[in-house]
């Protein structure tokens, strides 16, 4: 299929779009809240609502790993990935977020927190990690795949 400049979509991938998903840690062995709607301010946990597609952040029974779901449905989630962003230094500055599962069709992001070290570890109250998500939905183009 021919997507370059003179292809009828005009784009290398049809309906491309970028979404954000962010929360607050809720610190050990706990989920994690919505940030308040404000410009972006770790220190004051607070996240545009508008570009904010988080429903929920639940801790995944296990030490440092998470569950994102998504409010709205998108038909591709292609890509994740994610940071870590600390107004203070608990538990520790410098996180490192890998997304390990992405299911479309719950609208569920699966990841996991690390040390710099790698060894897993919980969001701290203080940390709000941001997902950056890209997805497509071709079905307006007459594909269903």
């Amino acid at each position: 299929m021919n997507r370059g400049t003179i292809a009828p979509v005009g784009a290398f991938a049809a309906n491309s779009m970028v979404l954000f998903a962010a929360a607050m840690g809720g610190g050990a062995a706990a989920d994690c809240t919505l940030p308040t709607n404000g410009q972006l301010d770790d220190s004051a946990g607070k996240f545009p609502k508008a570009v904010n597609f988080a429903s929920t952040c639940a801790y995944n029974a296990a030490t440092g790993k998470y569950i994102m779901t998504l409010s709205q449905a998108v038909k591709h989630l292609l890509h994740a990935t994610g940071i870590v962003v600390d107004s203070g230094a608990s538990p520790t500055a410098a996180l490192v977020v890998v997304v390990t599962a992405i299911v479309p069709a719950s609208k569920k992001i699966y990841f996991n927190v690390y040390t710099p070290a790698g060894t897993l570890t919980d969001l701290g109250t203080s940390d709000m990690v941001i997902l950056k998500i890209d997805g497509a939905d071709t079905s307006s183009i007459g594909s269903t795949t």
